[in-house]
């Protein structure tokens, strides 16, 4: 799993602005579902997990032009994936399905931050800490399949589907120490969450074909993409756009399937 999780740009009503940050790592997953049919209609459960997600970036802070006040921060951090569906599905003819169902998400970071700067009497602090930083997503998705035989045990599959839901960004702040010129202090716990709405898109094609008797196997590629706007709040008005945060996750998969 190729997965990219962004905060974009933040442009202040004074001048200033955040340059914002990307972080992107291959995180291997294993996932795992069942699928029961009755006649035309069908019902889905699926599973994943990913984990051992790492990389390095970097942002910045710049203050409006009356002010001195600027900082950069580098960030190592950890992070992991989860994700659950369920949907009901109704067969279209010999190839084709609609389904909707429910998508659930959380991915969790741990971030370890370095930041130094300037406040706005000139004064240099550098701050060090770690923060945990969460970001859930849970709704309704709906979409179709379509199916292109091969031949009589093999097919290729095309599939979309588009996500409303809801989100919530969650950041703690685990141990923080700040030193500057002036004064010294430490801080042990502080926590802040902020709530969203998400949209999202998904794509993919999978090449299905017969392994054994009654057992499949399946071949994918699909790529999703989720744009969480966060909900205005007094503390954004000093900002010209509402703050936005982005996901996207590209999924190359082998699978086996046993027919009950």
């Amino acid at each position: 799993m190729d997965y990219q999780f962004t905060i974009k740009p933040i442009a202040y009503t004074d001048g200033g602005r955040y340059s914002g940050y990307t972080l992107e790592s291959i995180l291997p997953f294993v996932g795992g579902g069942i699928t029961v049919f009755e006649k035309q209609f069908f019902f889905d459960l699926y599973l994943q997990k990913a984990f051992s997600g790492s990389d390095e970036t970097s942002n910045f802070y710049e203050g409006d032009s009356d002010s001195s006040r600027t900082s950069n921060e580098k960030i190592n951090s950890d992070f992991e994936r989860d994700e659950l569906s369920l949907s009901v599905g109704y067969a279209v003819g010999n190839q084709g399905a609609l389904f909707l169902g429910y998508r659930r998400s959380t991915t969790n970071f741990i971030d370890i931050f370095t930041k130094t700067g300037t406040y706005s009497n000139n004064s240099v602090f550098t701050e060090n800490g770690t923060r945990d930083i969460g970001l859930k997503q849970s709704g309704y998705f709906l979409g179709g399949a379509y199916a292109f035989p091969i031949s009589e045990q093999t097919a290729i599959t095309l599939n979309a589907a588009l996500a409303f839901l809801d989100g919530e960004y969650d950041v703690r702040f685990l141990s923080v120490r700040v030193s500057s010129t002036n004064d010294s202090e430490e801080t042990d716990d502080d926590a802040a969450r902020y709530d969203g709405d998400t949209v999202g898109l998904n794509l993919g094609v999978s090449w299905k074909g017969r392994m054994f008797e009654s057992v499949d196997y399946t071949l994918g590629l699909d790529g999703s993409s989720y744009d969480f706007d966060f909900e205005n709040r007094d503390e954004f008005e000093s900002i010209e756009t509402t703050p936005k945060i982005s996901e996207s996750v590209i999924r190359l998969s082998a699978g086996l399937s046993y027919q009950f």
